[in-house]
């Protein structure tokens, strides 16, 4: 409609402009042209979600494991009537915790998203119709209704622009454009113009910011600008978080490891078997059935629960720093990010206009606004103070907002009293053609005319500029070259007319960004913006931030256009800067960095900032920002504060060490059970525990000493740490090194006491002395866990309090178990020397950890490439 005339898209939609619509056209046009609502993406049943829930790669690992497990029970009993399901329960408990968790926490957050929704189909819109001007909900205006458009109010439907008067509009949501856009009827653009250049059209979504005029309604609903952004985002794609596609490989990997293990224990049995002349159907089923659940016992069940619990945690922290997460994986995911691509308007800067400087005729910079500049601001102009919700607003444009509030402060009803006295004889508004206002004021003795507007134009009206100083030219053009906007000042009482000076107005950046992008750069986080603004406002915006330093780390869309995809993706590793972007363009990005192995968070408040929200590993949107944006994004932050971003980061990071820390110690627990199985297998020992020592060290392995590794305090060293990347394991090298030598020292060590008895205990004591010599290491290496990195585990020794309690807990239940707990665990009581011996020798898994890490610590500092962590370990825990 944007190519056409006023009075042909009138004719085509078969309008008359001063009568509007008959009462009776509504309908039919409503059924012809679609209702004035957005279809919303439809909110998945319980079954759903339960059933997304149970798509997670461990999940399904555990759910083959507790196939398996019953299967084998299930046979078991049917041939011997002795069938053991506590494995079975225990499986059956992490799944079930696991999606349990995951669910509730989703459906909160969504319950929690539902109240933040502002938009209301209740809002009521001027529109003309059958002649007269009526109120009618938002929801009910259809194509071909006469929309009246006032300062102040918010446009409800795309339209043709078909009279108007000094009519502006906000577009910022849609386009990215900070300043407001003067519109004209009578333009006629070209087909193919971007919208931010469609000066004859307004869009559903934006505010108009000055002037008046009618427009009639040429799409509503999901055919509008924003309706067909929203459509695009409820097409469904594909896209795994890294936190599953690290599961997914873990998953495989431990049940490789685990499937080979058992077809070890499988083959040496067999020969054992076949060498021994007891080779049977009965038997070999026995030892295959042995070596199955060999596997199961391989998978940490308790990885799922540990999972749920963890993100859980972090999504409550997170929302009492005004973070509303959507979907749980995103508290880990934002640990991962790399990239974070920020929207300018609104999320790095706070989307107003301020006076940031003023300058007398004389260039020289004042901060008390000189009286003949004062009142021209006051006199010349139309803002008046208004009330919204109870407060005061200055309503009209946001220049003028801008410049009243440098001169009055808070919005006040004081304007009007200092116009009072003042008779206006003559007045000219600003127009984009005319690029100025005045005012002529009567006063005592004749009248004085006040001047504001471009510079150029108020400089012609000062004699060409010829009595403007130097200073003020200088400044002027620093100013301009700082993207501020300037706005000149000059009187006249008859005699020509005098320069005042001027003022600098900008979008000021939001006070808490700098700081946040600092940290972002020392944690190895990219910070580029991608913006509908124009490249000089876009690389002072950046430069002021410390985002980008020099020109050559911007590019503009028509730039980027130009490019291939490989020319684009090279281009993104040197450019901060991404301006005049569109929705595509965006989307494009994100799309590409991805693809080169990037986390990549999008944080935006526009309309426009949906798509490549959606796209984003991590969408996040403004609390203030559009419906659209809050639907698509993963987080809301309701605090509008990019330091909150980082915050989520922080907290992510210590999320993913919790991983580590868990499966460090799970798998070290898994893998030492399965060595020892092995080595006594390999001795022609009998297996060195029997089933319900299994089920307690199993209670150990998934139960509390194991969870409360995910109440650990985030270390000082998260924040200096390179981002993971989407090809990192959970499981790093030394990680891996950390499981095999604990494995493996604690197998020796339990195998070499099963074997020789060189602790030197009772005879009679030392099958109870190997059982708990194993739970005591598991306990000590829980401690070992506590730390993936290089930090000594006495560092916040007592932060952890639950961990602390609970391995109290269970040393007391050990004692108990093996002093009293005989006749159901096959144990005996053990003399208090033999309890000290076990202490002190499991106790030595911490003295062979603590050495290797010190060790480390000594290389690094001797090496300089020691870092001192960013936050303190208390500073975390505060």
């Amino acid at each position: 409609m944007h190519g056409k005339k006023s009075e042909d898209v009138l004719k085509q939609l078969n309008v008359n402009p001063r009568y509007g619509l008959r009462a009776e056209e509504i309908s039919s046009r409503r059924i012809k042209f679609g209702a004035n609502t957005v279809d919303r993406t439809r909110q998945k049943s319980l079954f759903l979600r339960v059933l997304g829930a149970f798509s997670e790669p461990m999940l399904l690992i555990l759910c083959f494991a507790l196939a398996i497990t019953l299967g084998v029970n299930i046979g078991k009993f049917v041939r011997t009537g002795d069938g053991d399901l506590t494995e079975c329960i225990g499986i059956f408990t992490a799944v079930a915790l696991s999606v349990t968790i995951t669910v509730v926490m989703e459906d909160r957050s969504q319950k929690a998203f539902e109240l933040l929704r502002a938009v209301s189909d209740k809002t009521v819109v001027k529109v003309r119709r059958e002649g007269e001007i009526t109120l009618i909900p938002q929801s009910e205006i259809v194509v071909g209704d006469v929309m009246i458009l006032e300062s102040g109010n918010r446009v409800c439907a795309d339209g043709r622009i078909i009279k108007g008067e000094n009519l502006a509009a906000d577009e910022s949501s849609l386009t990215g454009e900070s300043k407001p856009r003067n519109k004209r009827a009578g333009a006629v653009v070209d087909d193919n113009a971007p919208l931010a250049d469609r000066i004859n059209c307004v869009y559903g979504g934006t505010l108009i910011t000055s002037g008046r005029g009618e427009a009639v309604a040429t799409a509503v609903g999901n055919g509008a600008e924003m309706g067909k952004i929203a459509k695009e985002l409820q097409i469904k794609n594909k896209i795994s978080s890294p936190l599953s596609e690290k599961l997914d490989r873990l998953g495989k990997a431990v049940t490789i490891i685990g499937g080979i293990a058992a077809s070890a224990v499988f083959v040496v049995s067999l020969i054992r078997l076949i060498i021994a002349g007891n080779a049977n159907f009965d038997t070999v089923q026995e030892i295959f059935i042995g070596s199955v659940v060999l596997i199961v016992a391989a998978v940490p069940e308790g990885l799922p629960t540990i999972v749920a619990v963890s993100l859980s945690l972090n999504v409550m922290k997170l929302a009492k720093e005004n973070a509303l997460i959507k979907k749980l994986v995103v508290a880990e995911t934002a640990g991962c990010v790399s990239v974070i691509c920020s929207d300018k308007t609104g999320t790095l800067t706070q989307n107003r206009m301020e006076t940031e400087s003023v300058f007398d005729a004389n260039g020289k910079k004042t901060n008390k606004l000189p009286k003949i500049i004062h009142d021209n601001i006051i006199f010349n102009s139309v803002l008046s103070a208004a009330e919204e919700k109870g407060n005061l607003i200055w309503a009209g444009d946001p220049t003028e907002r801008a410049l009243v509030s440098a001169a009055l402060g808070a919005p006040t009803e004081k304007i009007n009293a200092l116009r009072a006295g003042k008779k206006v004889a003559e007045r000219e508004e600003f127009t984009s053609d005319r690029k100025y206002s005045s005012v002529k004021i009567r006063e005592k003795g004749g009248f004085r005319t006040y001047y504001k507007g471009a510079f150029e134009k108020i400089a012609a009206f000062c004699g060409d500029g010829a009595g403007i100083s130097p200073q003020i030219k200088k400044e002027m053009d620093l100013c301009v070259k700082n993207a501020r906007r300037v706005i000149a000042f000059a009187h006249s009482d008859g005699e020509g007319t005098v320069f005042d000076g001027f003022a600098a107005l900008t979008d000021p950046v939001r006070p808490d960004v700098k700081k946040s992008v600092e940290l972002c750069k020392k944690a190895g986080i990219s910070v580029k913006i991608l913006t509908g603004d124009n490249a000089q406002t876009a690389f002072a915006v950046a430069r002021e931030l410390g985002i980008a330093n020099y020109e050559n780390e911007v590019i503009t869309a028509a730039e980027a256009e130009r490019m291939d995809d490989g020319a684009f993706s090279a281009a993104l590793k040197r450019v901060t800067v991404v301006a005049r972007s569109t929705p595509l363009l965006k989307l494009r990005a994100v799309n590409l960095l991805k693809s080169a192995g990037e986390v990549v968070a999008v944080t935006g408040d526009g309309i426009n900032d949906a798509p490549a929200i959606k796209q984003a590993d991590i969408g996040i949107a403004m609390g203030s920002g559009s419906e659209i944006a809050k639907e698509a994004g993963d987080i809301v932050l309701l605090d509008d504060s990019f330091t909150t971003i980082v915050k989520a980061i922080f907290f992510g990071r210590n999320v993913y060490a919790n991983f580590q820390r868990f499966i460090m110690f799970q798998l070290s627990v898994n893998f030492s059970a399965v060595i020892t199985v092995l080595a006594a297998l390999f001795f022609g020992l009998k297996s060195p525990f029997n089933a319900l020592q299994l089920l307690w060290i199993n209670v150990i392995m998934d139960g509390p000493p194991a969870l409360t590794l995910g109440f650990e305090a985030p270390s000082g060293e998260l924040m200096n740490d390179s981002p993971k990347k989407r090809s990192d394991n959970l499981v790093t090298k030394k990680i891996a090194a950390r499981i095999l030598v604990h494995s493996l020292y604690t197998s020796a060590v339990v195998t070499w006491q099963a074997l020789t008895d060189f602790m030197r205990v009772p005879v009679e004591e030392n099958a109870s002395v190997v059982f708990s010599l194993f739970v005591f290491f598991q306990l000590f290496n829980a401690f070992n866990s506590r730390q993936v990195g290089s930090q000594s585990i006495f560092r916040g020794f007592f932060y952890n309090l639950p961990m602390l309690v609970s391995f109290g807990a269970v040393t007391v239940l050990q004692v108990v178990i093996t002093q009293f707990g005989g006749g159901l665990f096959g144990t005996v009581p053990l003399s208090f020397e033999s309890w000290v011996k076990t202490v002190a020798v499991s106790s030595t898994i911490l003295l062979i950890s603590e050495t290797s890490k010190a060790a480390y610590r000594i290389l690094l500092k001797v090496t300089g490439k020691t870092a001192r962590p960013l936050i303190s370990v208390s500073a975390a825990k505060r």
